[in-house]
């Protein structure tokens, strides 16, 4: 499967469906906590840098596919390497989404994690 812009695009938007989702449900859990734990994590915006990065990084990703598809290449031996080109840069973005997903995931339980151990020490 060769990645495109769209592709790009969509990786981004589902990781930040999920970290909207898994926002609401860690304001949910802390409608439950004493006043301070709500104010001390309630406008944390966990996980916003990974979104962030990986915004950028399929940015560049999909810039640069677009370079390398857009190009005519004058040979055999050129399409071969625009070919790899492409599906190494996708790869690349696959390996990158399932690292951001990882990192999202990982950011939020470290905050329950905090959460738990705020209201065990108070």
């Amino acid at each position: 499967m060769l990645c495109t812009r769209d592709q790009a695009h969509l990786i981004v938007q589902q990781l930040t469906s999920s970290r909207t989702e898994q926002t609401s449900r860690l304001k949910v859990a802390l409608e439950k906590q004493p006043k301070s734990t709500r104010e001390a994590f309630g406008k944390l915006p966990v996980g916003g840098d990974v979104v962030s990065t990986m915004r950028t990084h399929a940015t560049s990703v999909a810039d640069a596919m677009g370079q390398v598809r857009g190009s005519t290449p004058t040979s055999r031996a050129a399409l071969h390497v625009a070919v790899g080109q492409v599906k190494s840069r996708a790869r690349e973005l696959d390996e990158a989404s399932t690292s951001a997903f990882q990192a999202l995931n990982e950011s939020f339980k470290l905050t329950y994690d905090a959460v738990a151990n705020m209201k065990s020490a108070g």
